[in-house]
């Protein structure tokens, strides 16, 4: 069974889709994040500005408008410290004077009790300190250290108290400062844009109510109609808003500091099976999550120990889950009834509550089902096929085998990391490894090709490969992949097929078959060349007397050693071949030919050379030899035929030499004759 490259181009087109949704996902929720923590911030600054707004329109009592006002501001920014300087008209002072008003707001009136003191009774800090410098420029200012300002003499006390930043903000009655707002912060950081426009309208709000007598209706008139401006853009941003968080896949919820209810659109309500009147009540978020924690309405939940839903190791939560505590850190899968599978997201905000986002993934999780079934799929056809599935990075480095293969394979796992041409042992040039390089630089399929490798023991396995180009998300070529079979077997019985097909079985010589390629090679090289060639036949005087009386089991013996000592006698370029019993052309077994090509000069030079070769192996064949420990000796008779170019068939030229031969032997054998036109 061969298991091909495209079951993995399956894969790999899964793990990018899930790859680009769960980017997609993420993307999404910085963006949900962002934008629902801007539209709460947008919707509690309006709300502060037109409660502020409301009281001042509507002030009976001065101080309790001021006090109102600065515990509202520091509840919505998270300050614990507030205060108010009132500023002097000036009439009996050279300049306008801040003196405290009393008026505060402290989450823990004991912690900040020296602060308060403080703030009252020195006059350094009043005039040449935070508010001084308000009052003096009639613009906000802040510390966001107030250990670095040398002129803030309560910097100790403030740090004392757990303080890092102050702030300042004027308020105005027309251009003129009537009093400032000082606050102090747990953290250092600096305001906002928004959180600088918005206590500038705040100032001006209060401003309406405290101003000096001189201020008129004019003046009130318009700041409330910059008021109401400021207002409806507020409104229209917070509707923008509004209709994005609508438009989104996602489903988002805003829980408030105090744990309730607090914004959500309709891909909330509709993921987690809540009615719209429910959620219109602002519950608390603890009764949501118990709601849709209804086993009733779910299948299962299960924390992730990753952050995402592509990550393993997820924990299935049983049982009852009324009051389950929720992990920032931790992702969830909730699998419902209604047959959406949601992922719950949990953020805290810095200012105190939790963004929820609930992402529908049904399709991602079935995606990545069947991603899983497909991986398992194909790791089961790998390991049940006795091919090798590998992969090539872009450098044409081996990166990856997977498979069992065969026996022969299992030493190919020192082949990562590493280039095929650069193994040691590779037949760099063989034409196949050849043909695999240009097809790969120019990036294409390759089919079947068929490679010797080295096995680390000295011998080769021969392999068939197919492999095809890969790429990137983006396109770019990034390697190879393919799968790669091991054909030793087959190469085998190919030249076993081979050997016996073109080669006598006896001496492993050349058979006629094979004999007669050559012969034609030749006679075609002689003709490119203008060399001379030369067919030389080669009978054994007495062979069937020898073998008739000492049996053939000896006669085999003979032959063998004859077939040996001609290869002796030979150039390595030249061909032996013997000519057996079952020959078509009936050539006793104890016949054998050689060919000789590439005899350079004239006619008498190449007799002169063929004669040298032809006694050369009369020579040697006079030896005797030992056939079952008995010394026998048989002679040859030789003929020879020499030819140039292809100027007579190859039957003629055998019939020259048989001829020839035979003229050998009826000159009392043990001899060699040339053809002569005579014969």
């Amino acid at each position: 069974m061969s298991v091909g490259p495209t079951g993995y181009d399956e894969l790999a087109m899964l793990r990018l889709q899930l790859e680009r949704e769960r980017q997609a996902r993420l993307d999404a929720e910085i963006y949900l994040e962002d934008g629902l923590r801007e539209l709460y911030l947008r919707r509690q600054e309006n709300s502060l500005l037109e409660a502020i707004t409301a009281d001042v329109d509507q002030a009976v009592d001065t101080d309790i408008v001021l006090a109102s006002a600065l515990e509202r501001i520091c509840r919505h920014v998270v300050w614990p410290v507030g205060h108010i300087f009132f500023v002097d008209d000036g009439q009996l002072q050279a300049e306008p004077q801040l003196s405290s008003s009393g008026i505060w707001f402290c989450l823990d009136a004991h912690r900040f009790a020296l602060l308060r003191a403080a703030s009252v009774e020195d006059e350094d800090a009043i005039y040449d300190g935070l508010p001084g410098q308000v009052l003096g420029t009639g613009r906000p200012a802040w510390l966001a250290d107030i250990t670095q300002d040398i002129d803030f003499s309560r910097a100790a006390l403030a740090r004392q108290a757990g303080l890092r930043a102050a702030y300042g903000f004027p308020v105005l009655a027309g251009r003129e400062v009537v009093a400032v707002l000082e606050f102090f912060s747990e953290r250092d950081d600096e305001p906002t844009a928004s959180l600088l426009c918005n206590m500038s309208q705040i100032g001006v709000q209060l401003g309406r109510m405290i101003g000096p007598r001189g201020i008129g209706a004019a003046a009130r008139l318009g700041a409330q109609e910059k008021t109401a401006q400021r207002n409806a853009r507020l409104r229209e941003q917070v509707h923008l808003m509004d209709d994005i968080l609508a438009s989104i896949a996602q489903g988002v919820a805003y829980e408030d500091a105090q744990g309730y209810l607090h914004s959500y659109n309709r891909q909330f309500l509709e993921l987690l099976d809540i009615s719209k009147n429910y959620a219109a009540s602002l519950p608390a978020m603890p009764d949501v999550t118990r709601a849709f924690l209804d086993p009733a309405k779910r299948k299962a939940l299960f924390v992730l120990n990753g952050k995402s839903s592509d990550d393993t190791g997820w924990e299935r939560l049983d049982g009852d889950l009324n009051g389950y505590e929720w992990d920032n850190s931790k992702n969830y899968i909730l699998d419902m009834m209604s047959g959406y599978v949601v992922e719950i997201r949990r953020h805290p905000l810095a200012r105190g509550g939790h963004v929820w986002v609930f992402t529908d993934v049904t399709h991602h999780i079935y995606t990545q089902e069947s991603l899983r079934e497909s991986e398992a799929r194909w790791r089961s056809l790998t390991h049940l096929s006795a091919d090798l599935y590998w992969e090539m990075d872009s450098d044409l480095r081996i990166t990856k085998l997977e498979g069992q293969g065969t026996s022969n394979m299992q030493y190919m796992s020192s082949f990562l990391g590493r280039k095929v041409c650069m193994l040691p042992g590779i037949r760099d040039k063989s034409a196949d490894l050849e043909r695999q390089r240009t097809l790969m630089d120019a990036h294409r399929s390759f089919h079947e090709l068929e490679l010797a490798l080295p096995d680390g023991n000295g011998e080769r396995v021969w392999v068939s490969v197919s492999g095809e180009p890969k790429c990137d998300a983006d396109g770019r070529f990034a390697g190879y992949r393919g799968v790669m079979r091991d054909i030793t077997e087959k190469k085998r019985a190919q030249d076993e097929i081979r050997q016996l097909a073109f080669y006598d079985e006896l001496t492993g010589l050349p058979n006629r078959r094979l004999m007669y390629d050559r012969l034609e090679r030749a006679q075609a090289a002689s003709a490119r060349d203008g060399t001379h060639g030369a067919l030389m036949f080669i009978d054994l005087d007495n062979f069937k007397k020898i073998n008739d009386t000492l049996g053939h089991k000896c006669g085999d013996q003979l032959l063998v050693q004859v077939a040996a000592r001609l290869r002796d006698s030979l150039r390595t370029r030249d061909t032996l071949s013997r000519l057996g019993n079952d020959d078509a052309a009936r050539l006793g077994g104890d016949e054998f030919v050689v060919v000789l090509d590439g005899l350079a000069g004239g006619l008498e030079q190449a007799c002169m050379k063929a004669g040298i070769v032809a006694h050369k192996v009369l020579s040697a064949l006079n030896l005797s030899y030992d056939l079952d420990g008995q010394q026998v000796r048989s002679t040859p008779s030789i003929g020879v035929a020499l030819f140039q170019g292809r100027g007579h068939d190859m039957a003629e030229l055998m019939r020259r030499a048989d001829l020839a031969m035979y003229q050998a032997k009826s000159q009392g054998r043990n001899a060699v004759c040339f053809y002569t036109v005579d014969m």
